[in-house]
């Protein structure tokens, strides 16, 4: 199972409040081949650890959509339509604006794409990927 990184939003991830991230920088979209029913594995840093650093592990998400859009879409588009399908299995998906999806409830579009942008060496206009996911139950 691949490592994704929630480094920026590890409260968020515990609490499972985020069901939406964001991926991409001044290079374009990253994470690129994902596909709905991916599992991956959501984890609190994956690279530059350091010496004797270990990756800690979160739990595993699984990916229900990818879209590669502007990141300031998310002005445009605050709001999607969640697929019905989606929505009848992940209710946590419905009715929930584009920054609370990503776990930031108290911050404005323009305030989150003003924090990725910062983060991630990029400008509004840059294409990312929007991915929706949801938390898998991992059975004792």
């Amino acid at each position: 199972m691949r490592n994704i990184s929630f480094t920026a939003t590890i409260p968020q991830f515990r609490a499972r409040q985020k069901h939406r991230t964001r991926r991409g920088n001044k290079n374009g979209p990253t994470w690129k081949n994902l596909k709905p029913g991916d599992v991956l594995m959501g984890c609190e840093q994956c690279q530059g650890l350091g010496k004797g650093g270990k990756v800690v592990r979160m739990g595993p998400i699984v990916i229900l959509e990818t879209n590669i859009e502007p990141l300031d879409d998310i002005i445009r588009r605050p709001i999607r339509i969640i697929p019905q399908e989606i929505r009848q299995k992940h209710p946590a998906t419905i009715y929930l604006t584009e920054v609370v999806l990503e776990g930031f409830p108290l911050k404005t579009e323009q305030e989150f794409i003003d924090m990725f942008c910062a983060m991630n060496d990029c400008e509004p206009e840059t294409e990312i990927n929007n991915i929706l996911f949801d938390y898998v139950d991992v059975k004792p």
